[in-house]
């Protein structure tokens, strides 16, 4: 069956009174279909309807115009591409769009229902408007047949001026809404689709305006709450401060104490030790001492002395960590040596040994019975030679 929209004029005047019938009685069932389809307008969510408007005025196309209305229009098949929605789904919302005057196509040139038809073909001009050659040929249709347009063929009412609304209806809601969402069609936002766009544009700024004050305010709330906890942390670590204070100075306390324990308790040791040490010493040498006794003595005593106290002075600086010093060192080294050269010098030189004084005493003692001896025995002497005198 011939199409409306692929029929040049000769071909169309040509057409029996039977033929241009079937093709009204083709657009009316379109026209039928269509406005039953507006309505579905409905049943698709604000999302769909902003992608798809947002894809008509944000889609980079590669054959677009900006005459002829205030946005621009662009090829069908680059919108699609640009929605990522289906083929079927695409087209099937384009059409819900454009029945519901969110969307308009470019039009080359109307025609005035009050001028005849003249005699032209548009095939230079389907580039720009794929509609172009259908609607003239419904314009020329009613020119030529305008009774076929008249409502009671079609809805059974007689009414005046009824073949004209036929006519808009058949050119707003016929075939030509496959033509329009086509890919082959130049398209633009109306008027009407911006506002809807700018409105949902602006409903959507006031929801994240609302969002990012409520986000404010939950940042708000967090930043007090932040306040509270870190100024609950900063009395937490002042109070922890003091705490760790408090315990480094009963650390401290103890520790001398400590030390100072240690340090009775090495003073107690050393002097016990050194105490036992001289006796100890003494009570093991005093016995085996020849000669010269007081002088070996205090030189027994100082040497022992002198070793205890550089003992002690090198386990002062083990035990209590204090600093060796020389000049203490020597003073007491050299305090010892002299004191046992002052010893052997004015004591141990000047006195007698024991021997010596066994000696002298056994000497003293012997020329004492020596002496005695010698008178007893000039006594016995004496008193023999008188005896022999009395005999005589």
């Amino acid at each position: 069956m011939v199409e409306l929209a692929n029929l040049i004029y000769k071909e169309l005047d040509s057409l029996s009174l039977e033929e241009k019938i079937n093709l009204l009685e083709k657009e009316f069932n379109m026209y039928q279909s269509n406005r039953t389809i507006q309505y579905e307008i409905n049943d698709l969510n604000e999302n769909t309807i902003i992608k798809l408007l947002e894809s008509v005025m944000n889609a980079k196309s590669s054959f677009q115009i900006t005459q002829g209305g205030e946005y621009p229009a662009k090829l069908v098949a680059d919108i699609y591409k640009y929605s990522n929605f289906g083929e079927s789904e695409f087209f099937d919302h384009l059409k819900i769009l454009y029945l519901n005057d969110y969307i308009e196509y470019v039009k080359v040139e109307e025609f005035d229902i009050k001028e005849e038809s003249p005699e032209v073909i548009y095939d230079n001009h389907s580039q720009f408007d794929t509609t172009l050659q259908l609607r003239f040929n419904l314009h020329r249709l009613y020119r030529t047949n305008r009774e076929l347009f008249n409502e009671e063929r079609y809805i059974g009412l007689e009414s005046i001026g009824s073949e004209a609304r036929m006519y808009y209806r058949f050119l707003d809601y016929g075939t030509i809404i496959d033509k329009i969402c086509s890919y082959e069609t130049l398209m633009r936002l109306s008027n009407k689709g911006m506002h809807y766009l700018h409105f949902f544009t602006s409903k959507r700024s006031i929801e994240l305006m609302h969002k990012q004050e409520d986000m404010l305010e939950a940042v708000n709330e967090a930043t007090t709450e932040q306040t509270r906890i870190l100024d609950s942390f900063e009395q937490h670590k002042i109070e922890q401060d003091n705490n760790i204070e408090s315990i480094h100075s009963l650390i401290n306390n103890h520790s001398d104490k400590i030390k100072a324990f240690y340090k009775d308790i090495t003073t107690i040791l050393s002097i016990m030790v050194a105490a036992f040490a001289v006796i100890g010493v003494n009570l093991s040498a005093i016995p085996k001492i020849d000669s010269n006794f007081t002088a070996n003595v205090l030189a027994l005593n100082f040497s022992l002395i002198l070793c205890l106290l550089v003992l002690f002075y090198i386990l002062r600086v083990i035990v209590y960590d204090a600093p060796i010093n020389n000049k203490h060192f020597y003073s007491i080294f050299s305090f010892a040596i002299i004191g046992i050269i002052c010893v052997f010098i004015f004591l141990g030189f000047n006195n007698e040994s024991k021997i010596d004084v066994i000696e002298k005493k056994y000497q003293k003692m012997l020329s004492n019975y020596t002496s005695k001896s010698e008178e007893e025995i000039s006594i016995m002497k004496r008193q023999i030679e008188q005896l022999e005198k009395q005999k005589k």
